[in-house]
């Protein structure tokens, strides 16, 4: 029997952002990156990780857009695209980290709220709940990260 897993996205440097999205448990991490993307209009061309975190929200291992050597940073990581949501989140309460701009180390947390039974009729991925603007992707207007952008983009 298919599950739907509820999540909350929160930001923490903007307080009044919020989205609530509804996922199967079968999709995978890459279906749920691609959800967050879309409920906040964000360009997907940019890099963006999950991040399994401790309950102090230290990073423990990281899902990549990209798939990499399992080792080849300073987590050991595995491609979103290979891995299910049901084998990252088992209980409401769970977290993830989920950074969306690597340059000013920016994400959301992310919590499962709850698990419940799907229904035949039941259109997933869902965008439940949206309040709120959510933080600028990229964050501009600092020299090094503009300059950085800068370089990228004249090649």
């Amino acid at each position: 029997m298919k599950r739907i897993l509820r999540f909350s996205i929160l930001s923490n440097e903007k307080k009044s952002f919020v989205r609530e999205l509804e996922m199967y448990h079968s999709h995978t991490l890459l279906d749920l990156h691609k959800a967050i993307q879309t409920a906040c209009d964000y360009d997907q061309a940019h890099l963006a990780s999950f991040f399994l975190v401790n309950d102090k929200w230290e990073k423990q291992k990281e899902f990549t857009l990209m798939p990499m050597d399992v080792n080849s940073g300073l987590y050991i990581t595995e491609y979103m695209g290979d891995v299910q949501l049901k084998d990252v989140f088992r209980q409401p309460g769970e977290k993830m980290l989920y950074l969306f701009d690597y340059f000013s180390e920016r994400g959301f947390m992310i919590l499962l709220r709850e698990k419940i039974k799907a229904k035949p009729a039941d259109l997933i991925p869902r965008l439940l709940h949206a309040e709120g603007t959510p933080p600028r992707q990229i964050k501009m207007g600092e020299a090094y990260i503009d300059n950085l952008l800068d370089s990228f983009s004249e090649n």
